[in-house]
């Protein structure tokens, strides 16, 4: 591979979906737009996927393959409703703000922009509503529980549309069977990496599933069809096309980043490999931690970073600061500035800023798995951005290598964005990236930062979602009795 292509594709190569990415901090709702090919039909097929016999009602059909598929009854019924592409505009514009206020968008805009990995002027509200519009098929609302599927997709054959609806039901699944997790992903406002791991584990359930009772030729659930899936869907990325290939590249990697990295560790937790052993999984998974069961496991505790997503086999701690926001405040004190925006960086956002400013490649890929957690601050003045990132490492060395690298780009990346580059500075594990406006604050930063550190997201969350806290609590937990003639059946792992 060359290092162009190495550079279009990233270190961690990347995929089609949709997410409502950096800026606005939680998913807009569960949306399908990728792209969707009939599986090659010598590969794969899996006759015991068979679709039962089909009611008059197709929707009616699918509910019922969806629930024995996935393994889940429906709690409650779902309304689908079907809406013409010159309506989406107008259903995802109500699905923005209901998710976040404009003035959340802004100020999450203008943070990134000082980072370095957005434009200072791109309005992230029309660039989500542009690429909505384009590539929108399905989209399962949380808010209103309810799903809607565009009529006529680009690809009105048929199995498109048929998969679609799949995956969004599994979303209508996981919203009554994991209330929770969908709070936390619905309502975070300061953990932007821990909702791209919450993403992956939501959207690559529903990737991995949606094909399995298609009425055409299917995908059996392996991590061998996972990483062909997810090798697939590379070129959307790497070549993307209509308005995609007009957005920023973060926005990009933040759409695609669930569906290709998700696939693929879901295939491993229904495959079991999510149970730590010396032994080959097949020689010994219990029943309790794999097939969908073991998908039910992912989503009841997914991955805390995406760092963990990128990373699956590391079994290291994630580390969530807390910076002292008062010292930072009361360095700006006297010049009218306002501290707008806190939130995490992480593996995903780290590898698009060390690749736009044409880092090494060879650092960017020592440097993802060796992060262990984050958090940056921005604050704005009349006459000056100014913000303040703590990094942790695995090690000193690594947080010296990333100072390195950082103060090798800062120059570049200070440009039409900040008055004077940025300095980094280290302290054992940790590396502080601070602005002019800010390095006197150093000191009092590193020594006032709390740092905990959690092995699982349920650890993270029995904490109350430090530093966030308290956890985004579920609006409703279903509790109704399951609809009749929906019962999923035998729920044996393929």
């Amino acid at each position: 591979m060359s290092r162009s292509e190495k550079r279009a594709r990233g270190p961690f190569g990347l995929g089609p979906g949709l997410r409502l990415g950096v800026g606005f901090g939680a998913s807009l709702a569960f949306a399908c737009a990728l792209s969707v090919e009939r599986p090659p039909e010598a590969r794969d097929s899996d006759p015991r996927a068979e679709t039962p016999q089909a009611p008059e009602d197709g929707f009616a059909a699918l509910r019922i393959t969806t629930a024995r598929i996935r393994g889940l009854e429906f709690l409650e019924p779902v309304a689908i409703h079907e809406v013409a592409r010159d309506d989406v505009l107008e259903l995802v514009r109500f699905e923005l703000e209901e998710a976040q206020p404009a003035s959340y968008a802004e100020a999450s805009r203008d943070a990134y922009a000082a980072l370095g990995v957005l434009p200072v002027d791109i309005d992230l509200i029309d660039t989500w509503l542009r690429l909505h519009h384009e590539q929108l098929i399905g989209m399962y609302s949380p808010s209103r529980r309810a799903m809607f599927v565009v009529a006529q997709p680009a690809q009105p054959d048929g199995y498109a549309a048929e998969v679609t609806v799949t995956h969004e039901m599994i979303h209508a699944l996981q919203h009554q069977h994991f209330e929770q997790t969908v709070a936390l992903l619905r309502g975070l406002r300061r953990n932007d990496d821990v909702l791209t791991g919450i993403s992956a584990a939501m959207e690559g359930d529903a990737f991995l599933s949606m094909f399995a009772g298609s009425s055409g030729p299917v995908f059996k659930r392996s991590l061998e069809t996972a990483k062909r899936l997810r090798r697939g869907m590379l070129v959307e990325l790497s070549d993307p096309t209509g308005n995609l290939a007009l957005v920023p590249r973060l926005l990009r990697v933040s759409l695609v980043f669930p569906y290709a990295h998700g696939v693929v560790i879901a295939a491993r937790a229904y495959g079991g490999e999510s149970c730590s052993s010396w032994l080959p999984v097949e020689l010994w998974a219990p029943a309790w931690c794999r097939g969908n069961r073991g998908l039910d496991r992912m989503l009841e505790s997914p991955p805390l970073s995406s760092g963990r997503v990128l990373f699956p086999d590391q079994r290291v701690s994630v580390e969530f600061l807390d910076l002292p926001l008062d010292a930072l405040s009361a360095q700006l004190r006297g010049r009218g500035c306002t501290q707008v925006f806190d939130n995490v960086v992480g593996s995903m956002t780290l590898g698009v800023l060390l690749e736009d400013f044409r880092a090494p490649d060879a650092e960017i890929e020592a440097l993802l798995p060796a992060w262990r957690g984050d958090r940056f601050a921005y604050l704005t003045c009349p006459e000056s951005r100014e913000f303040a990132w703590l990094s942790r490492w695995d090690t000193a060395e690594s947080a010296q290598r990333f100072a390195r690298v950082y103060a090798s780009i800062a120059p570049a990346l200070a440009a039409d964005r900040l008055s004077a580059p940025p300095r980094v500075h280290t302290a054992g594990r940790s590396a502080l990236v601070l602005t002019q406006g800010l390095s006197a604050a150093r000191d009092r930063i590193l020594a006032g930062t709390e740092t905990r550190a959690y092995e699982s997201f349920r650890d993270w969350v029995e904490d109350d979602c430090f530093p966030e806290s308290p956890c985004p609590a579920a609006a409703d937990v279903i509790v109704r009795a399951a609809v009749p003639g929906l019962s999923p059946g035998d729920a044996s792992p393929e």
